[in-house]
């Protein structure tokens, strides 16, 4: 009775308190006749839904939409909602599962909601029979504001929204738009996060992307050369091109190719042709000086070479000096052996 107070005293409004409700001790007969009045308004209003729940039976994520409205019989008395798992009591009323448990909750002295009738736990069953009719009123489809036609039994609401198209999805490709299945397709062949092909180096990237992997990243982009201006070049070989040893790069600055002997002249490689043709004497006076010095440094290894020679060879006669002491050595070493024996026999 107190479940029903509060649930009135909500929907008559703020002024209309609990405590207030309590005070006054209002029937349970006058709740059950203010809800039916209610009842008759959303009907007349148009806002009749079934409350979300699952049941047994089937099981939905959001308000079935009735049409046409359900009979007055179908409706529970405590929530106001299509009966979700009926159940009867002794004296002929229905409940939803939920609600009618919710009141018994295990208590031994429970009056019907409805006629205060003393309810047993024993006399409440489920009502099947109504189950089955509460499952074959008709309904709309919860997306008919987006277009959706479809109206069939609320047994049957759950299969057609798993295949509806008129059902708001997210874009699979991750772009956040929520849109109508219908659409999904169109939509999706426009995505800028859709996948394609870098035409260079053929790796999946999202469409949005595309032109910062080409532009930054993409090493197969034909790219232009930042220093000489020439295109149809791959990113991965700029670095070739420019080269100062191996690149062909007309503009890049590059260093004589006679550095090595002392030249320290640097210019574009395009000029170089001429600084050699400039610099032939130069070029011939640092190749003098740098045969002169090697032939220098030839003389002091060959002086190098000779001085290891001798001594090579003081070392080899130290070495033989060595061994013929060494043999000496063990033959007098035999000798004695020999002679100590003889002695000792004697």
């Amino acid at each position: 009775m107190t479940s029903n107070i509060r649930g009135t005293a909500k929907l008559l409004g703020s002024d209309f308190s609990v405590t207030n409700c309590v005070a006054v001790q209002i029937q349970v007969r006058e709740v059950y006749e203010y809800q039916l009045v209610l009842y008759e308004y959303k009907k007349i209003s148009g806002k009749f839904v079934m409350m979300a729940d699952s049941t047994e039976v089937i099981s939905i994520d959001m308000d079935a939409v009735f049409d046409p409205e359900p009979d007055r019989k179908y409706i529970c008395p405590i929530c106001l909602g299509v009966l979700k798992d009926p159940m009867q009591t002794s004296c002929g009323h229905r409940f939803c599962h939920g609600c009618i448990s919710g009141i018994v909750n295990g208590r031994v002295n429970v009056k019907c909601p409805v006629d205060n009738m003393r309810i047993k736990t024993g006399e409440l069953f489920e009502d099947n029979a109504y189950r089955r009719e509460v499952m074959s009123l008709c309904v709309k489809c919860n997306n008919y504001r987006q277009g959706c036609l479809w109206t069939g039994e609320w047994r049957n609401l759950q299969d057609h929204l798993n295949i509806c198209d008129f059902i708001y999805v997210r874009c699979q490709y991750g772009c956040g738009l929520s849109l109508l299945k219908q659409t999904q397709n169109d939509h999706e062949a426009i995505c800028e996060r859709r996948p394609v092909e870098c035409q260079d180096c053929h790796i999946q990237i999202a469409f949005a992307d595309l032109t910062k992997h080409q532009v930054l990243i993409c090493q197969n982009f034909l790219v232009q050369c930042a220093v000489c201006g020439q295109g149809g070049l791959k990113r991965k070989e700029i670095s070739n091109h420019t080269d100062v040893n191996k690149g062909d790069c007309p503009e890049t600055v590059v260093p004589c190719q006679y550095t090595a002997l002392g030249c320290q002249h640097q210019q574009k490689r395009r000029n170089l042709p001429e600084h050699y043709k400039e610099a032939t004497d130069h070029h011939v006076s640092l190749l003098v000086q740098h045969i002169s010095e090697q032939n220098k440094h030839i003389d002091r290894l060959e002086k190098d070479i000779s001085q290891l020679h001798i001594r090579q060879e003081d070392s080899e006669k130290i070495i033989e000096e060595q061994h013929e002491y060494l043999r000496f050595s063990t033959e007098t070493l035999i000798t004695i052996i020999g002679i100590k024996a003889r002695n000792c026999d004697i």
